[in-house]
C-alpha cells in the first residue's frame, strides 16, 4: 500500500496543482469587448514609404502595411485606412483616402520576405549565392555548370541523392579507426563487435563526406538537423555503448536525405545517445521524474517555448506530464562472451501508468500515455511546422523573417507531412534568398568556412587537422558543450577571429610537394590561361564568392605588382621620398605580376587567396 501511494506522488501533485490553479476556460466566461483593429505583433506588418497627394501638394510618408492592407499601428493594433475612412471627417478624411489609394501599389511585399518564385538572372553570383547557403560552396566547374543549368534543374539536381557506394566504404572504414584505406597503418575492426569504433573516426567520416561528397546539400542539411533540432555529444558516452554513436549518425543522415522530420523526432525519442544518455532519459523514472529530456523535446525539438505573437505555446504542466510519458527507458549492461555492452531497454514496471494531459485548455488538448502519444499529439499543434519554418529561414534566408512569411513556409511543411524537403526547395528558388537585402545578413559556421573554402578552392587538407582546426574555431561536430549546439555570433566574435585566420595560412602555406602529391595543381586552379593581373584578382574572389569595392581591388593590385621593401636594404629610394605606409621605413619596388608557370609569383597567388580568403565579406553569406 505505501509503495502504491509512493508511486501516485507525481500525480497528486499533478492534480492539486490543477485544482489550486484551474484553467482559467473553466470558469464563467466573460463578456468580451469589440475589438477595434487586428491585434499585431512587429513581425506581422512591415512599413514602406509612399507618395501621394493632397490638394496641390505632393507629400511622402512611411505607412505600415499587414500584407497588401495599408494602415496603421496604434497600441500594437492595426487599422486599415478604409477602416479609418469610415469614422473620418475633413482633412483626415482627404488624406485617409489618399493614402489608402497610394498604400495600394506601396504594400508590397520586399523581395528578402517573399516566397514566390525567383525570376530574375541566374549567373554566376546567384549560383554563388545558391551553394554558399546550401551545399558548403564550389568549385568553379560546378558554379558554371549550375549556370548552363540555371536555377531549377540545379535546385532539383542538388536536392536529388545519388548514392555514393565508395565514399560511404570509405566512410565505413574511417569510423573504424580514423584512418584511410590506403594508410599503412589501417586496422580492420571486428564486424561482431559493434564498439569496435573510434569516436574521432566517426568524426572523420563526416569530414571525409562533407569535403569529397557529391550530395553537398544532404551533408549541410545534416549538419542543420545536428546543430539546430537537438545537439547532442559523444563525450557522454561510455565505451560499453559507442554503438550509439553510429546509430545518431544515421538517424540524423536518414532525415538529411528524405527530410521526414516526423521520424526524425521519433528516431531521437528512441536515441540511446539523445534521449537516454546526453539528456538523462535513463534517470527518468516514473515514481521519480526527470524533466530534461522533455523540456529539450517541446523548446528545441518541437514547438518551441513561444509563438509568433511571443505567447507561450506549452506550460511547466506539459513539461512535467511528457516526463512522466517518457519514461520506463532505461540502459542495461550485459556480458556477451566476455565482453561488456551497454544497450537501451524499457520496463513498464518504471513507466508511469495512466493517462496524462499535455496542451491543457487549449484547442489541442490531448490525453497522453507514452512518447508516441506526446508525439503524435505535438504534430497537430500549428506551432510545430511555425518553429520548423523559423529555423529554416533564419539558418538559409535571413534574420527577417515576417509571421506572414513564416506562416507560409509553415503550410508548405505542413501540407508535406511534415516533410521539409519541398520547403528548403521553395526557399531555394524564392525571392526572398536571392534579393540584396538578404546578402551578407548570416554569418557562416566554422564548418561552413573550412568546408566551403575546401570545396572552393578544391585544396586538401589532412583529416586530422581538419579535426584540429575546427576544434581552435570552436566548432567540433559531434562534440558540442551544450544541446543548444553552437553560437554562430558567438563563434565569430573576436576570440575566433585570429584562429581563422590561422586556419587559412595554414592551408595556403601547404608545401609545393605537399599539394603535389595530393595531386593538386596551384596554377591550374588560379592562373590557367595567363589572366592578367586585374583577371587574377577577379578569378580568385569568383572562386571564393567575394564581391570586391573598387578600392580592394586596387590594393590587390598593387599587391600583386609591387614587393614592400624595407628601406634599411634601399635607402636611397626612401630618402628620395618613396616611402611607404606613412612610416618612413618601407618602400614599393616595382615588380610586375606575371602569372606564367615559369614565374616566381606562386607566393603572391597564395597571399592573394589568403588575403580575399581573410575578408570580412567571406565570413558572411
Amino acid at each position: 500500500m505505501i509503495k502504491q501511494i509512493v508511486r501516485s506522488l507525481p500525480y497528486i501533485l499533478i492534480a492539486v496543482t490543477l485544482i489550486i490553479f484551474p484553467n482559467n476556460s473553466a470558469f464563467a466566461k466573460k463578456k468580451k469587448k469589440k475589438s477595434s483593429g487586428v491585434v499585431v505583433t512587429e513581425s506581422d506588418y512591415f512599413s514602406t514609404q509612399v507618395t501621394y497627394k493632397l490638394g496641390k501638394k505632393t507629400k511622402k510618408q512611411m505607412i505600415q502595411c499587414l500584407g497588401k492592407t495599408p494602415g496603421v499601428v496604434k497600441n500594437s493594433k492595426f487599422k486599415s485606412y478604409n477602416a479609418l475612412l469610415k469614422k473620418s471627417k475633413g482633412n483626415k478624411l482627404s488624406k485617409y483616402a489618399a493614402l489608402a489609394k497610394a498604400g495600394k501599389k506601396g504594400c508590397v511585399q520586399p523581395d528578402f520576405l517573399d516566397l514566390d518564385e525567383y525570376k530574375g538572372p541566374f549567373g554566376q553570383q546567384e549560383a554563388r549565392i545558391l551553394f554558399n547557403r546550401f551545399a558548403f560552396g564550389a568549385a568553379q566547374e560546378q558554379i558554371n555548370l549550375a549556370v548552363a543549368e540555371g536555377l531549377s534543374k540545379t535546385v532539383d539536381r542538388l536536392t536529388t541523392y545519388i548514392a555514393e557506394p565508395e565514399l560511404d566504404a570509405i566512410e565505413k572504414d574511417l569510423q573504424c579507426d580514423g584512418r584511410l584505406p590506403n594508410d599503412p597503418e589501417n586496422d580492420t575492426c571486428d564486424p561482431t563487435d559493434p564498439n569496435d569504433l573510434s569516436t574521432e573516426g566517426v568524426r572523420y567520416g563526416l569530414y571525409y563526406k562533407m569535403q569529397k561528397s557529391i550530395n553537398p546539400f544532404f551533408e549541410k542539411l545534416f549538419f542543420f538537423a545536428h546543430d539546430e533540432r537537438l545537439s547532442t555529444s559523444s563525450s557522454s558516452l561510455n565505451s560499453c555503448e559507442r554503438h550509439a554513436l553510429i546509430k545518431y549518425v544515421d538517424a540524423v543522415k536518414y532525415f538529411a536525405r528524405s527530410g521526414d522530420y516526423k521520424q526524425y523526432m521519433k528516431d531521437m525519442n528512441n536515441s540511446h545517445l539523445m534521449h537516454l544518455r546526453w539528456l538523462n532519459g535513463a534517470e527518468n523514472l516514473g515514481s521519480s521524474p526527470n524533466e530534461n529530456y522533455a523540456r529539450e523535446f517541446w523548446e528545441l525539438g518541437t514547438v518551441g517555448p513561444t509563438d509568433l505573437n511571443g505567447s507561450t505555446v506549452y506550460s511547466n504542466l506539459d513539461i512535467a506530464y511528457s516526463a512522466l510519458a517518457f519514461s520506463g527507458h532505461l540502459i542495461q549492461g550485459k556480458n556477451i562472451n566476455g565482453k561488456w555492452y551497454c544497450y537501451s531497454a524499457y520496463s513498464s514496471d518504471l513507466h508511469a501508468p495512466g493517462n496524462k494531459i499535455i496542451f491543457n485548455g487549449t484547442p489541442y488538448q490531448a490525453v497522453v500515455d507514452d512518447m508516441d502519444d506526446v508525439l503524435e499529439a505535438t504534430l497537430n499543434h500549428p506551432r510545430l511546422a511555425e518553429h520548423l519554418a523559423e529555423d529554416l529561414w533564419k539558418e538559409f534566408v535571413n534574420p527577417y523573417a515576417k509571421s506572414a512569411a513564416i506562416k507560409k513556409l509553415a503550410t508548405e511543411i505542413r501540407n508535406a507531412g511534415y516533410n521539409i524537403l519541398p520547403a528548403i526547395k521553395k526557399l531555394m528558388k524564392s525571392k526572398s534568398i536571392f534579393a540584396q537585402e538578404s546578402q551578407e545578413t548570416l554569418i557562416k559556421h566554422p564548418v561552413d568556412l573550412l568546408f566551403g573554402f575546401l570545396r572552393s578552392t578544391k585544396l586538401p587538407l589532412d583529416l586530422y587537422y581538419i579535426d584540429h582546426e575546427l576544434k581552435a574555431m570552436g566548432q567540433r561536430p559531434l562534440r558540442p558543450d551544450t544541446v543548444f549546439g553552437w553560437d554562430d555570433k558567438a563563434l565569430a566574435g573576436e576570440a575566433y577571429v585570429l584562429e581563422w585566420r590561422n586556419v587559412i595560412l595554414m592551408l595556403m602555406k601547404q608545401s609545393d610537394e605537399t599539394l603535389a602529391e595530393d595531386g593538386y595543381d596551384l596554377h591550374a586552379q588560379f592562373l590557367s590561361g595567363q589572366p592578367s593581373v586585374e583577371q587574377t584578382v577577379d578569378r580568385v574572389a569568383n572562386i571564393l564568392g567575394v564581391e570586391l569595392n573598387q578600392t580592394q581591388k586596387s590594393s590587390l593590385i598593387q599587391y600583386l605588382n609591387y614587393n614592400l621593401e624595407p628601406c634599411s636594404w634601399h635607402k636611397s629610394q626612401c630618402n628620395a621620398g618613396q616611402s611607404y605606409l606613412g612610416q618612413g621605413q618601407y618602400f614599393l619596388d616595382k615588380d610586375l605580376f606575371d602569372s606564367d608557370i615559369a614565374s616566381d609569383n606562386w607566393w603572391k597567388v597564395r597571399g592573394l587567396v589568403t588575403i580575399i580568403g581573410m575578408l570580412p565579406q567571406y565570413r558572411m553569406k
